[in-house]
């Protein structure tokens, strides 16, 4: 069950979701289930990018297991489905940015395990945000679950998951598969939009090779499009793409699509999902499990969203993705009105704007780390203290001090705005920051110049005003 909420402290709403039981469970099984949905929900909360939902909090509230997260503006890619199929060029934008918030999950070793069109939101402005990681499995290992188990939702799991076998990452990006085939075809390939029952779907699953999308009106789409459909649809794991990048390559029909022949080698994508508009607004805050539940007043429930070529050997589906990039084989196709020649401003843009974003998140963690080299980084070094009149040979060592005196801090960055320069060169960033430590609690409005330079973004000068 999901609720709104409003947090009294920073004046937002929230949504809080908290597990049901299910009915008749002995109180051991409840426990259980609790304490997994919190610790699950806890690491969830380590994960910070833009296409996942941020987890302010979980714990046990009152006898009462729930997850705190952020309130989502927009829709759950199911309400939009129910509209039919997408338009090949929204649906390839909206598995380019779940690719890489799924990847981006595993290079931090957790698997999702219930991708599905209603745990993914659209936002207004055409964001992605994948949510609900509350059977998400957390691991080192490449081998995430005990065999046996079984864990997800008809028609979205993968045949390792139906049969109860180990489960990796590569469960995930058959749920993306799945979800692709659906925004182009406007079904899903196993019947489950279809009312067909659930050990129908799965059989299907495990035993049944859908039917060719072009058979479901996606005709023109470029084979590499349909190709690697099928490699990410692969009934054994090893057959499938060894992670969300290889599957980004083979949608692009770029060369370096890979299928793993073993357990997969998860690498962070590079980057976050793009992002239209000229100004960009996010949320990174951290709270205080205890400060929680006093901060929290429950409304009535509802929904979040108003919400280069190496291929495993002998690997026929794979080798057939390799080729229709390399010759450029591919179904009919609408000749397209104009021809692109390099990225749009646009798009130079929300490569900014995302950049930033990243820059700034890396910033934060390096401050409430006590990364005092890390924190150095991010500073040109022309950068001064305005406040103190320091020359940055001078200010290094004299923030150096601070920092070897300072207990571990918790900061909160919120209301995030980055206003970017037109030609890309420079940007000025607000934002609210909550500061707390052993010997201090403060709340400021803080604005950043920054400037690039060929190893990314520098800060150039930094100015609070005390709220």
């Amino acid at each position: 069950m999901v609720w709104r909420a409003f947090d009294t402290r920073l004046e937002r709403e929230v949504a809080i979701k908290e597990p049901i039981a299910p009915a008749g469970a002995d109180p051991a099984t409840t426990a259980e289930l609790a304490e997994r949905f919190v610790r699950e929900g806890k690491a969830a909360a380590a994960l910070s990018h833009p296409g996942i939902v941020t987890i302010f909090a979980a714990d046990i509230y009152d006898d009462r297991p729930a997850i705190v997260m952020e309130l989502i503006e927009g829709e759950t890619l199911a309400d939009i489905l129910e509209r039919g199929a997408l338009e090949p060029h929204t649906t390839l934008a909206i598995t380019d940015q779940l690719l890489d918030a799924a990847g981006y999950a595993h290079s931090r070793g957790i698997v999702h395990r219930d991708i599905k069109p209603d745990n993914i939101f659209v936002t207004h402005d055409g964001r992605v945000k994948l949510a609900d990681f509350g059977i998400a499995h957390v691991g080192q290992s490449a081998t995430l679950t005990q065999a046996g188990t079984v864990m997800g939702t008809p028609g979205y799991m993968a045949p390792e998951q139906v049969t109860g076998a180990t489960v990796d990452a590569r469960a995930d990006i058959f749920a993306i598969g799945v979800i692709l085939y659906e925004m182009l075809s406007g079904r899903n390939p196993f019947g489950a939009t279809e009312g067909t029952a659930p050990t129908t779907v799965m059989y299907r699953i495990v035993h049944e090779v859908p039917s060719a999308l072009s058979a479901d009106g996606a005709a023109g789409l470029p084979r590499g499009v349909t190709q690697a459909i099928s490699v990410a649809l692969a009934k054994e794991p090893a057959a499938r793409f060894a992670d969300t990048d290889g599957f980004h390559a083979a949608l692009r029909g770029q060369a370096g699509a890979q299928t793993a022949a073993a357990m997969p080698s998860v690498v962070p994508p590079a980057g976050g999902g793009k992002r239209p508009g000229w100004v960009v607004y996010a949320a990174v805050v951290v709270l205080g499990l205890t400060a929680v539940t006093a901060l929290l007043v429950f409304a009535s429930p509802d929904s979040p969203g108003v919400s280069g070529a190496v291929v495993a050997s002998g690997d026929t589906a794979a080798d057939e993705v390799l080729a229709a990039a390399e010759q450029g084989d591919s179904e009919p196709a609408p000749v397209p009105q104009q021809t692109n020649t390099g990225p749009t401003d646009a798009e130079l843009q929300a490569q900014a704007e995302s950049e930033i974003l990243s820059m700034l998140e890396q910033y934060r963690q390096s401050r409430e780390n006590l990364d005092f080299e890390s924190y150095l980084s991010f500073h040109a070094t022309d950068y001064y203290s305005i406040e103190e009149g320091r020359a940055y040979d001078e200010w290094v060592p004299y923030k150096r001090a601070i920092y070897q005196s300072t207990s571990p801090p918790s900061i909160g960055f919120s209301d995030i705005l980055v206003d970017l320069a037109p030609d890309l060169s420079t940007a000025t960033v607000t934002f609210n920051q909550s500061y707390s430590s052993r010997s201090l609690n403060d709340y400021v409005f803080k604005t950043l110049t920054l400037r690039h330079e060929s190893s990314g973004w520098k800060i150039t000068s930094e100015d609070e005003d005390p709220r």
